[in-house]
């Protein structure tokens, strides 16, 4: 049973976010810190190109002996070069908007496991155009 889960914006525009400590959140930190004003993190969702989001789940099978499990996927939009088998990518979206709409969506069905509230799409999308028209004032 799914836990907890983190995100961790891997590619902005393509090119690979070298940071020594990077930002893990979830889809509410996304929302509750673009309502806050501060629109760093919904900024960066939208130009992200790669994904990672990490599982952490705890399995009661005799193989792991109840330890946890950390199961890690990568969500990304096409790249040319991208070696999809090599980096482990199981999903890949023709656009940023249709990466972030299954984010919303994965987010929001695991919602009752996380105890997470669930988040909306049109209200993501409304927040990002909100922090953009005030970036042009």
């Amino acid at each position: 049973m799914l836990k907890k889960y983190v995100m961790l914006v891997e590619e902005i525009n393509n090119e690979v976010v070298d940071v020594d400590m990077p930002t893990v959140f979830n889809m509410n930190d996304v929302v509750d810190t673009a309502k806050s004003g501060n629109s760093t993190l919904i900024e960066q969702l939208h130009q992200a190109t790669k994904v990672g989001v990490f599982e952490r789940q705890i399995s009661m099978g005799k193989k792991t002996n109840g330890q946890e499990v950390i199961k890690e996927t990568h969500i990304c939009t096409p790249k040319k070069g991208r070696n999809v088998a090599k980096e482990n990518i199981g999903l890949i979206f023709p656009t940023n908007d249709e990466m972030i709409a299954h984010l919303v969506s994965y987010h929001n069905e695991n919602c009752e496991q996380t105890g997470m509230q669930e988040v909306s799409l049109d209200e993501l999308k409304a927040l990002y155009q909100a922090a953009q028209s005030e970036r042009t004032l």
